[in-house]
């Protein structure tokens, strides 16, 4: 818990360093987002063997402060939830378990212009940060279990639509992932594993 606020307090912070500066003065706003979280299936693996953990479709959440500089760039700061549970592990060994992310990244925003009379806005941006991964996979021999700060990395494209001068609907996919990191097995020693991620997501956006 400690270390989820830190990792919550840090983004902020980061975010509020960005704002202070006299370049970011033009429009605030906040942004709420949710919607499929697909994690890739990822070896665990180390010199005693490999496992294969294979996930089902999952969710993903969060919530976002941004500033625009101009009508070209945005600074954001984002705390971002993803879970999946386990689908099988190995070859279609039976197993269960899930991987939880708390995400804290701070993005650039590229704005691509206007269309249709300023209703449409395309944008890209590219986003760093701190994930907290917990993951607990259970199968018959070993268990293998992590709870880690990483540092993580995210890509994303969109589509705003405007609907009023101060509100916004937007369509996203963004591509997510983690630095490497250990899982502890019950049998001993560690596998190497990092978690890659696409969300289709749907958000509102409202500006000051």
């Amino acid at each position: 818990m400690k270390k989820n606020l830190l990792l919550v307090l840090s983004t902020f912070l980061s975010f509020a360093f960005i704002c202070s500066s006299p370049v970011a003065a033009k429009d605030l706003y906040v942004s709420a987002w949710g919607g499929l979280n697909y994690i890739y299936d990822e070896d665990a693996t180390s010199t005693a063997g490999t496992s294969t953990i294979n996930y089902d479709l999952g969710g993903a959440a969060g919530i976002s402060v941004g500033i625009a500089v101009n009508d070209l760039i945005s600074f954001e700061g984002e705390i971002g939830y993803r879970r999946n549970t386990v689908d099988f592990i190995s070859n279609g060994n039976p197993g269960s378990g899930d991987t939880d992310v708390i995400s804290g990244m701070v993005n650039t925003v590229l704005h691509l212009g206007t269309f249709i009379d300023g209703t449409i806005k395309p944008y890209a941006g590219v986003g760093i940060g701190i994930a907290n991964v917990e993951s607990h996979f259970v199968w018959p021999n070993p268990n293998q279990d992590a709870n880690e700060e990483v540092f993580a990395y995210q890509v994303m494209f969109g589509l705003d639509y405007k609907f009023s001068d101060e509100t916004s609907v937007f369509l996203e996919t963004r591509y997510f992932q983690t630095a490497g990191f250990d899982l502890d097995v019950s049998t001993g020693g560690t596998r190497s594993f990092k978690v890659r991620s696409t969300s289709g997501l749907i958000g509102i956006r409202h500006s000051f």
